[in-house]
């Protein structure tokens, strides 16, 4: 979902400015904000290898592995300078709306899985 949304936000017009406007190439001294969103596309390849290798419990590698790139995504996040999510958002933009939903659906996804895989496991122990 996420990659999907990602693909999408690009096609639309962009990221807007806390006024309302799009974000255009005027702003040269800035970075393209744009970007901490579209790189989606390729940051979140691997969840979709280890969902289709996954047949046993998340590894503590492959939980370390999505803290990586949910982490750099938030990083990407953080370090946007002109746009404003929540503007992009409140003018009408739902792939990013939906992409917003899918990292945070994600994020709570593999901290429930792992916590409940290791909270099976000390209940199989006892």
């Amino acid at each position: 979902m996420l990659i999907i949304c990602s693909i999408l936000f690009e096609r639309t017009s962009g990221l807007m400015d806390s006024n309302g406007n799009v974000i255009t190439e005027t702003y040269m001294s800035h970075t393209n904000d744009e970007v901490c969103i579209i790189t989606a596309c390729y940051l979140f390849l691997p969840f979709i290898i280890i969902v289709f290798s996954i047949n046993k419990r998340i590894a503590v590698w492959e939980f370390v592995l999505e803290n990586l790139i949910l982490f750099f995504q938030l990083f990407l996040l953080i370090i946007i300078e002109i746009g404003s999510i929540p503007k992009t958002i409140a003018m009408g933009n739902i792939p990013l709306l939906f992409w917003c939903i899918s990292y945070a659906a994600l994020f709570i996804e593999v901290y429930a899985f792992f916590i409940y895989e290791r909270v099976s496991n000390k209940k199989a122990a006892l």
